[in-house]
């Protein structure tokens, strides 16, 4: 819990207290704002398309999908093709898209 303190306590001290906290030309709240949004959640999404499709077994996942059996399971051939191939991707170019390579 004190890292959180201790990053709250510099995001505040940046925002005009202390200016000279800054990091490439931004401030370190700036900082932060960048680098959550911009690479940690578009990252965090695609381990866990990758995770969720192809590490944890598929019977886990179904489970899963239709709460233990309760729900009919119609569409999860399609909801798995989606996480394995077409999430990853698309998460992928718009990761890529951020940076101006594509």
């Amino acid at each position: 819990m004190w890292p959180v303190c201790v990053i709250g306590i510099f995001c505040a001290l940046s925002c005009g207290a202390v200016d000279s906290l800054s990091f490439f030309g931004r401030s370190f709240l700036d900082c932060c704002d960048y680098l959550t949004p911009q690479i940690l959640l578009p990252l965090g999404s695609f381990l866990t398309c990758l995770f969720l499709g192809w590490y944890v077994p598929k019977q886990v996942v179904r489970d899963e999908f239709t709460n233990w059996g309760t729900l009919r399971s119609t569409f999860f051939g399609l909801y798995l093709f989606a996480v394995r191939f077409v999430c990853p991707l698309g998460i992928l170019a718009v990761f890529l898209h951020q940076f101006g390579v594509i």
